[in-house]
This record gives C-alpha cells, sequence and structure tokens, in this order.
C-alpha cells in the first residue's frame, strides 16, 4: 500500500480507526449476506482446523514474520501523516492554536491523558477534562494541536475569536454553529455561539417580527350597547365615524365634516343620548388623546379603553365594522343607492344564529321596504346571545392560538428594542419605562417615549461592549481581528403621547370568524379526529 493510499484513508476516518483499516488492506473480502434459516453449521471455521499442525508450522511463521515487517511500515508511513495538512487553518492560525493549547492548562492535563492513556471509569477523570469523557475514543494529539477525528479543539481563549468568524456574515445561530462543526469542536461550543449571536448589535438593529401571542379577548358584555368600539376613515375624501356595539354588531355611521375632536364628541353625545351611554374603545388617536375628550369622559362618567398605537388587532371589533361600513358606501355609490336603506337592510339581516344586529340591540325588528308580518314586529327578548358571543370565540382562540406562543414579561428599566413602522429601517435601541396594560408598555428611546405593545418589543441582549474579546497577552503570536460592531442610528417609531395614568387593561380582539375551519381533536393514541363543519357549533 502506498503513501497516496493511506492519504485517502486519513481524510474520512480518525487515526484510531485508520489503524483498524490499514491492517485489513491486505485482505480481498467478499461479503455476502446469508439467512440465518440457511446458517446450518455457525461454527464451521472452528470445527474445520487443519490436520497437521506441524506441516504448515513453517510456513505460518514465515507469513507471521512477514506481516509484522509490513505492519510496522505501514505505522511508519503513518507517522509521517500531519493532520495539519488536511485542515483548513492559515499558518499563522496553527501557531496561535499552538502557542495557546501550550499555555491552558486543562488542555494540556488532558493531552498528557490521550498520551498516556485514559482511566477505567469516569470518575477517576481530572475534573478540568471530565467533560471530555463522552469524546475520548476520538481524540488525538499532533504537533501540540488536540483534534477531534477532523476538528481542532480549540482553547479557551481563542473561542471568543472563532465565534466572532463563524458570525462574519451575521447569520442566525444554527447556521453558525453548522458552520463551526464542521471545523471547529469545544464542549458547549453551540449554546457559546447562540449565546454570542444573541448579542450582536448588528444583528438586533435588523431583527424579524416576532411570533403572534395567544388571542386575549374582550370581556363578553352583559347588555346591549354597555361597550361600544369606535374608529374613524376616509373613503372618497370624505371622513366617516363608525361607532359599533360589542354585544350586537350593531353599528351607527356617522359622515363627519372634520375629525376634530369636538365634532367627534358631537357625534358620540347623540348616540348616547339615543341608545344609552357606554364604554368605549378606541384607538390612540389624536381625538381621543386631547383634553377635550378626557373632559368628555369625565362628564359623562364612562370609561374609555385605549389600545396601543399600531396593533388595530386590539380594537378589532371596529376595524370589522369599518370593513363592513365601507363595503356599503362603496356599493352603493356604485349603484346609486341611499346609504341609509342600505344600513337599514344590513341591520335587519339576521346573522348565523337566526338574530338580527337590530333584534339583538332593540330586542324587535325594525320596518323596512319588505313586507314584513306585523307579528314579527313586536317586541321579543332574545337569549343566548352572550352563549352564543362565547361559542364563537373560543372557537376563534382554538385555531389562533395554534400557531402562537407567549412572550416573557418586561421589567421596568430593562434594555429592549423597539420594532419600527417601516420594516426596512433597524429596530431603535431603548429601555422600559412603566407597563400601562396586559402586554401593553412604554419605552424610552433616544427620540422619545412611545407605547407600544409586546409584540412589537425585543429583549436586547447586546452586551455593553460589543468589541470582539482579544486574545491573551500569552497567546504568541496575536492575531489582528477587525471589530464586528456596527452601530447603526436608531430612528423613532410614530411618537404618541403618554396615555394618562388612570388608563385602563387593554384586551386583544378576535380575529374574524371566516378564517375558523373544522375542529380537531387529538386522542389519546396521536390520531386526529376533524369534526366536519356542520357541528362545529356542538362544543
Amino acid at each position: 500500500m502506498n503513501i497516496d493510499k493511506i492519504n485517502m484513508v486519513s481524510e474520512v476516518v480518525s487515526k484510531r480507526l485508520q489503524r483498524m483499516l490499514l491492517r485489513l488492506q491486505k485482505y480481498n473480502l467478499k461479503v455476502e449476506y446469508i439467512p440465518g434459516c440457511k446458517m446450518y453449521i455457525a461454527d464451521l471455521l472452528s470445527r474445520a482446523y487443519l490436520d497437521d499442525e506441524g506441516k504448515h508450522k513453517d510456513s505460518l511463521v514465515d507469513y507471521q514474520i512477514f506481516q509484522l515487517a509490513r505492519e510496522e511500515k505501514l505505522f511508519e508511513e503513518m507517522a509521517q501523516i500531519k493532520q495539519v495538512d488536511y485542515m483548513r487553518l492559515s499558518g499563522s492560525t496553527h501557531v496561535q492554536i499552538k502557542a495557546c493549547t501550550s499555555n491552558d492548562a486543562a488542555l494540556q492535563t488532558l493531552m498528557s491523558t490521550v498520551m498516556t492513556g485514559w482511566p477505567q471509569l469516569r470518575q477517576e477523570v481530572p475534573e478540568c477534562i471530565r467533560e471530555y469523557w463522552n469524546c475520548k475514543e476520538d481524540l488525538i494529539m499532533q504537533d501540540g494541536v488536540i483534534y477531534k477525528g477532523m476538528r481542532v479543539l480549540v482553547p479557551v481563549s481563542m473561542r471568543s475569536q472563532m465565534i466572532s468568524r463563524s458570525h462574519t456574515s451575521h447569520l442566525g445561530s444554527e447556521a453558525c454553529i453548522r458552520r463551526a462543526r464542521d471545523v471547529l469542536f469545544w464542549p458547549g461550543m453551540a449554546n457559546d455561539i447562540r449565546e454570542s449571536v444573541k448579542s450582536c448589535a448588528t444583528c438586533n438593529e435588523f431583527l424579524s417580527k416576532q411570533q403572534k401571542e395567544p388571542l386575549m379577548t374582550h370581556e363578553i358584555p352583559k347588555l346591549p350597547w354597555s361597550k361600544v368600539g369606535q374608529d374613524l376613515f376616509q373613503l372618497n375624501g370624505e371622513s366617516y365615524l363608525v361607532t359599533v356595539d360589542y354585544y350586537s354588531d350593531y353599528f351607527e355611521l356617522d359622515k363627519m365634516e372634520n375629525t376634530s375632536s369636538e365634532s367627534v364628541i358631537e357625534a358620540t353625545k347623540v348616540h348616547f343620548a339615543r341608545h344609552g351611554i357606554a364604554d368605549m374603545v378606541t384607538d390612540n388617536g389624536p381625538q381621543y388623546t386631547s383634553q377635550e375628550f378626557q373632559n368628555f369622559k369625565q362628564d359623562w362618567q364612562f370609561v374609555h379603553i385605549t389600545s396601543s398605537p399600531l396593533h388595530s388587532q386590539s380594537n378589532g371589533k371596529a376595524e370589522s365594522a369599518v370593513k363592513i361600513a365601507k363595503k356599503l358606501v362603496k356599493k352603493g355609490v356604485r349603484d346609486n343607492i341611499d346609504i341609509q336603506m342600505a344600513l337599514l337592510e344590513w341591520r335587519n339581516t339576521p346573522d348565523a344564529s337566526g338574530r338580527s344586529p337590530a333584534q339583538k340591540l332593540m330586542s324587535r325588528r325594525t320596518r323596512t321596504l319588505m313586507p314584513t308580518a306585523e307579528g314579527l314586529l313586536r317586541p321579543e327578548l332574545c337569549d343566548g346571545v352572550e352563549d352564543e358571543i362565547k361559542r364563537r370565540r373560543q372557537r376563534a382562540k382554538l385555531y389562533y392560538d395554534k400557531t402562537a406562543k407567549p412572550l416573557p414579561e418586561l421589567e421596568v428599566g430593562e434594555t429592549i428594542r423597539l420594532q419600527p413602522p417601516n420594516p426596512k429601517q433597524p429596530w431603535s435601541k431603548g429601555s422600559c419605562i412603566g407597563k400601562v396594560g396586559p402586554r401593553s408598555y412604554l419605552v424610552q428611546t433616544e427620540k422619545g417615549v412611545y407605547r407600544r405593545n409586546r409584540k412589537f418589543i425585543r429583549k436586547d441582549y447586546t452586551r455593553q461592549s460589543t468589541d470582539v474579546d482579544k486574545i491573551e497577552t500569552e497567546c504568541q503570536p496575536p492575531m489582528d481581528v477587525p471589530e464586528t460592531t456596527c452601530k447603526g442610528d436608531t430612528r423613532p417609531d410614530i411618537a404618541v403621547s403618554t396615555p394618562a395614568p388612570v388608563t385602563l387593561r387593554i384586551e386583544e380582539e378576535e380575529p374574524s370568524s371566516a378564517a375558523i375551519g373544522p375542529v380537531r381533536i387529538t386522542t389519546r393514541s396521536g390520531r386526529v379526529v376533524k369534526k366536519p363543519v356542520r357541528f362545529i357549533d356542538q362544543v
């Protein structure tokens, strides 16, 4: 066997397995599978021994001498193989690893143990190298450097530098781990890389959006027009105000001359005078954070709940009513239909439960252009509305939470990263200064104070000093490592005014029921049972 074949074998397996493979090179093996049912004599070789041992004794001794000489020659050729020749390491890096290894007391103990042999029991191994017990069969030492198979064992003082090199492209932690595992090794390498990537300042500025949290629904109202949502929208150059009831889905649509606080307050007073005073849920628009609206709230004595900016899901009931109102206005303009007549017909259209919004709000149908019996126009109390709302929300939460996970609470004073409204901008750095409701926080950035939902806030794990850790002075020769810190200027989100201290809790709104599919139930054996859509109400 020539040196080329030995080199080819050394590129595939470790030193320990190379010796076994080289010993088998002198045989031409033919392996054939024989089923167990046809293995009539399992100990054939032990029974078919040579009759005259002395006859072949001389030739056997000569053959053994020849084999010993051949093995010695092979071992000499193997000793000439240098592991570093098959490593993707530059000369300066190899010299640096060798120098740092010689200055690492634990690796020196490991090196002597590899050369002299490992103890029989793990408890007999020195504690400083006990973590290498599970991979002791793969460790070899050559030219002052320890290898695990074809990977180099990195000293402690060089690990931060190697992590920085694997993270040069600022890929994710798993990609960096795969890159490092190709050529490097040390115990706990994956966890060290994850922590380093998590604290990278550049990666924290260009984070991806967070996964949604489990659905948190509003409390189910017990009476009609006890809780309403309100929102403004513009269509065809005109402004509209939508006020929707959480109990009955009945909404009022007002065309506004302007969107000032005075106009919104006057329209709201008209609805309160007609249906009664109700608690309100709105966004953080300037109409609802002004002093005029605060005075209106105190004078009329109702509870005003505001949602987090940029998080329209918290006011989903009003957003859903806006979507319906826009369609009615667009279609009415297209067919030249009176918008009030379209609203009248929509309010008297029954939903899946068989009750219309007008029935759930006023316990009666209202007269329309369609011929209606007089008995149907008489008042009739609607029962089971709360149960229907509860069943619908439970079904929505079941499917919504399948792709959601909770996020940990933020502590006051904790360093955070704030997601910008423009995805092309970097995440700005700041700190949490207060909590104003469930999943709603006040954060301080360089440009001011903002209120955001928890889904727009990430914890910041950036270290105080983002420079690459310096190599210990005793590891010579030193190697220049470029700085990996990229300081991007943080840009603010849309500024919002700080809510008053009396701001109450904020709850998330349920998603649209149109996205609800068939119910899935998993049995104890793991089988998934899909309930048909027609039985979806039978919870």
